[in-house]
């Protein structure tokens, strides 16, 4: 595997795919990082990594199917993201925890179409936001 990681996120789930050991610390640093999402910030131009939501302010994240299933495909950076889409897109980015708490109950899928990524089920992502996980 030749997956160079580009920034702390990216060597924990490297660590974490190979040593069952750093899977916490991974999920933390999930949680605390700058996720890039396919979407827009909805009454805005073109938001490619349009900054924070102002109050009152609406997301639309870009939603793909995969099985059958709609899932929300997120990045560790925007070089994933271009590797992973193929066409220029709007996206925004947002820590972790907060893609996590708007779209419980959605599959997320981190680095969809690079070479290491993983699905994240919504009881994946329930127990990841779960206090005592990580108190």
């Amino acid at each position: 595997m030749s997956f160079v990681p580009e920034n702390p996120l990216e060597e924990a789930l490297l660590r974490a795919g190979k040593n069952a050991m750093t899977r916490r610390e991974f999920k933390r640093l999930l949680l605390e990082s700058d996720l890039v999402v396919v979407g827009r910030v909805e009454g805005r131009e073109f938001s490619e990594g349009g900054g924070a939501l102002r109050p009152g302010e609406k997301l639309k994240l870009g939603l793909v199917e995969r099985g059958g299933q709609r899932c929300i495909p997120c990045f560790t950076s925007k070089a994933r993201l271009e590797a992973g889409i193929e066409q220029h897109t709007a996206y925004v980015t947002l820590k972790g925890r907060a893609l996590f708490e708007m779209t419980r109950g959605v599959t997320v899928i981190l680095n969809m179409g690079c070479e290491l990524g993983k699905e994240f089920t919504p009881d994946e992502i329930d127990d990841i936001l779960d206090p005592k996980n990580f108190g």
